[in-house]
């Protein structure tokens, strides 16, 4: 049997402190899992088909930095995922199932078999910033676990009952489901929401079940809190800006726009956008900065 060698571009610009991001290094973080699942280096994570064409997929698309980052910001990836490129967003698949994966709507997605540990993990974790921030009066970040923190294993779901590769329905159908990978579990997650869409009607054992599907709205339901509540309502300090670099990037000045032009008016000074928000409910934005208050109109 011959294996065609994939050669994977490691960008450059992804954090120094991730491994390179290539097939050899990709599967030999896996093999950690189960050694002898990984003769050569062609063997795909979900199916398992010793086959000839294989890539080192993303989980979180490469395309889609800026979901990248909205997911990082919110705490929601572990801190050993920096970049859309660290291994810990990588997985070995073959072609097949790698276009199953990495579909719009996904035909193949993985997740934890311990759903609950993630929504337990981030109800102790609110509990504790919120403790942290009834003490000091700040926010903690969000932390959520890294695949090194998550020890219950992981399995794959076929979400369509006709165009599955023969080997991953043989898989199906034996119930031999188990995927091993050292990949982020909160990166496969929130991969695999995109995978809660109508029940899939057809054969039993294909489709997102029930009890998992319930799971992960909850899970999602959780991670959508806002920050947990600050005595004074930190909320509003938290928005302003606070630097003139911030100033800049708003497009706010310390002293207001300094512009007497109302459609150049940026607010005045240091008014936050909670504090925009509540003026105009109020109407006294708007007729203070633009003279007039369209809602006079929409009888």
């Amino acid at each position: 049997m011959t294996y065609e060698k994939v050669v994977y571009v490691h960008d450059t610009a992804a954090s120094s402190a991730a491994p390179p991001a290539d097939p050899k290094t990709t599967l030999a973080r896996d093999r950690k899992k189960e050694p002898e699942l990984y003769t050569s280096y062609s063997v795909c994570a979900t199916c398992r088909d010793a086959g000839s064409e294989y890539a080192v997929t993303h989980i979180l698309p490469k395309e889609d930095h800026e979901r990248f980052t909205s997911y990082k910001n919110a705490g929601l990836l572990p801190q050993d995922l920096d970049t859309v490129d660290d291994i810990h967003n990588l997985l070995y698949l073959c072609l097949t199932c790698r276009a199953k994966y990495t579909h719009r709507d996904p035909r193949l997605i993985i997740l934890p078999k311990n759903l609950e540990f993630f929504i337990h993990w981030e109800i102790d974790d609110y509990r504790a910033r919120e403790n942290h921030a009834a003490i000091t009066g700040h926010w903690n970040a969000r932390k959520s676990p890294k695949a090194t923190e998550y020890k219950d294993g992981y399995r794959f779901y076929v979400l369509t009952d006709g165009t599955a590769p023969l080997a991953l329905r043989t898989r199906l159908h034996q119930n031999d489901v188990n995927v091993r990978t050292g990949a982020a579990p909160t990166a496969l997650i929130l991969h695999a929401g995109k995978g809660m869409g109508a029940p899939l009607p057809g054969p039993p054992g294909y489709g997102m079940p029930d009890t998992v599907r319930t799971q992960l709205a909850r899970l999602f339901n959780l991670w959508q809190r806002g920050c947990p509540p600050v005595e004074g309502d930190q909320t509003a300090e938290a928005e302003a800006p606070r630097t003139e670099e911030d100033f800049g990037r708003l497009g706010w000045s310390p002293g207001g726009s300094g512009d007497s032009d109302p459609e150049n008016f940026m607010w005045g000074p240091l008014m936050t956008a909670r504090g925009v928000m509540k003026a105009l409910a109020e109407g006294a934005v708007v007729r203070e900065v633009f003279g007039h208050d369209d809602r006079d109109h929409d009888a």
